[in-house]
């Protein structure tokens, strides 16, 4: 994972930038051998009524999988949830309520075909109906609309309650992974509202208990239509702050959770816990405002900025040296990344932390002296970057205010940029795909863009990217799209996101999917 740096030839005098995670941190890649996995082989399963505990963070007050924000939530949907099928890490395909698609006679047009013998929860059966309205029901959201975005709802038709004539307004590439996160809900008995607490799904768990702020039990559903789980109940303990997860580990009251960097070494010291550190295919980010009237309007004010983030700080701060430095605007863990995208010349990369440039620039640009509004999301990496990137600025003659914000809250004001000049934040497709990434963060944020022929243009040639069905044209439309970012420079990308886990050793194996999260009702116990 130690990449090797284009531009430390030309910067010997910031030694920092350059410096990458030793060999010995061991992070599993995206689309790198076999699938990201916590096990070396199959375990024998054990019989035991053991309740599996898991720790989320900010519960978003509601059950309804739309409004499962917050960190660690989106797998608890998922227990008592299915969608239609799902993608591992690796870009294998794994069916859930659908049983496969062949192409239509018709241009974009595809046969999808369900599985039959499937119930809700409350005893409705599924059918092709419901599937439908899950898809308008995602269209209609101002998140997962990009799941269904190229359906064309006006041919797409039920041909029988297994069987849909699925129609697309455009080819586009990844146009089935998105459809992977489509929620599917029984349209009888669908209700925002009631399904905060009481969710009615098809999935291989169902909602016994659901305490706000504190738990969520769920247990086997006697109706699932597969396998029944091997572990019989899972307990979700919302745990906020990182000290009270270390404590939970200590004690043996966690099976599996996220910690942060600076607690490794402590976990690797609990005989009981093994650590699992992965590479989620996105990369983390400083979102910049570049409206016309903001401090950071002008493409030169933005690469002042880049050069003033001392990016290798972040990653020994805030990932304790595993993560890598980003060599372009996007990360380098997802499966249509190649070396060649990497631009030698790009005149923020190839040069990276620079504060003595940086200095000049904004004394240039008259920005001494400007306050620089940073937002987070309030978790502790982002509050941390935050705070580095804050001492950065005062180093080049910048004032900064650090505003913090709940995850639920933050989505829709990462929408206006009137609340910020820099918004830190990830971007990451599900897709596990560049091409993706490069186009729709452009298109789904304003940033102060709107209107940017620039912006416009880039969007543009990502979207026909999407819809080439050339692997080699499409590659070098990524490849243009990063040496066109510069002319934008709508955001700098920091570094790698690093995903750490506390793992139960009496866990089986277990796999990573392709949205970064796990499948609980696959685990087992083998002690």
């Amino acid at each position: 994972m130690a990449f090797s740096l284009v531009a430390c030839g030309k910067k010997t005098e910031q030694p920092t930038e350059t410096k990458q995670p030793s060999e010995d941190k061991t992070v599993q890649k995206i689309g790198e051998g076999n699938d990201m996995s916590t096990g070396d082989g199959d375990k024998e399963a054990v019989e035991s009524d053991r309740v599996l505990r898991i720790a989320v963070s900010q519960d978003s007050g509601t059950l309804y999988p739309y409004s499962c924000t917050a960190f660690g939530f989106s797998g608890v949907a998922r227990t008592y949830m299915d969608v239609l099928f799902d993608y591992t890490s690796g870009g294998d395909i794994e069916y859930l309520l659908c049983t496969g698609w062949e192409e239509g006679e018709g241009e974009n047009e595809y046969i999808l075909h369900l599985r039959e013998d499937v119930v809700f929860s409350n005893g409705n059966p599924f059918t092709a109906s419901d599937v439908l309205f899950s898809m308008q029901v995602s269209h209609e959201h101002p998140q997962y609309f990009s799941n269904v975005d190229t359906i064309d709802f006006e041919k797409t038709k039920v041909i029988d309650d297994y069987t849909i004539d699925l129609w697309f307004t455009r080819l586009d590439v990844c146009q089935f992974p998105g459809l992977m996160l489509m929620i599917v809900y029984d349209e009888e008995s669908y209700d925002v509202q009631a399904m905060a607490t009481n969710p009615i799904g098809t999935g291989p768990y169902v909602v016994k208990e659901y305490v706000t702020n504190s738990y969520v039990l769920v247990e086997a559903n006697p109706l699932y239509w597969g396998e029944q789980p091997k572990i019989k109940q899972i307990r979700f303990d919302v745990i906020d702050e990182a000290a009270q997860k270390i404590n939970a580990l200590t004690i043996g009251e966690v099976d599996y959770t996220g910690i942060t960097p600076e607690d490794v070494e402590y976990v690797e010291g609990l005989e009981a816990y093994k650590i699992w550190a992965t590479m989620s295919g996105s990369a983390n980010l400083a979102y910049f405002n570049c409206s016309k009237d903001s401090v950071l309007g002008s493409l030169e004010a933005r690469k002042a900025i880049c050069y003033a983030i001392d990016r290798e700080t972040i990653n020994q701060v805030v990932f304790s040296g595993y993560s890598t430095l980003s060599r372009w605007p996007n990360s380098e863990a997802c499966l249509d990344f190649e070396e060649e995208f990497i631009d030698p010349d790009d005149e923020i990369y190839s040069v990276g932390y620079d504060p003595a440039r940086a200095k000049a620039e904004i004394e240039r640009l008259g920005l001494s002296g400007k306050t620089i509004r940073i937002m987070t999301n309030g978790t502790a990496n982002f509050i941390t970057m935050a705070e580095i990137i804050e001492q950065n600025f005062k180093d080049v003659g910048l004032n900064a205010e650090i505003i913090n914000y709940d995850q639920a809250t933050y989505w829709g004001l990462l929408m206006d940029t009137s609340n910020y000049d820099i918004a830190l934040y990830m971007n990451g497709s599900p897709k596990n795909s560049c091409l993706d990434m490069f186009p729709s963060y452009l298109e789904f944020f304003d940033l102060g863009l709107k209107g940017d022929p620039k912006r416009d243009a880039f969007v543009e040639l990502g979207n026909k990217g999407l819809a080439t069905a050339d692997e080699a044209e499409r590659d070098a439309i990524l490849n243009q799209l990063g040496r066109d970012f510069g002319d934008l420079t709508a955001w700098y990308a920091l570094c790698e996101n690093i995903s750490f886990t506390a793992v139960n050793k009496d866990i089986g194996p277990i796999l990573k999917y392709s949205d970064g999260e796990v499948r609980y009702s696959h685990w087992y116990w083998v002690n």
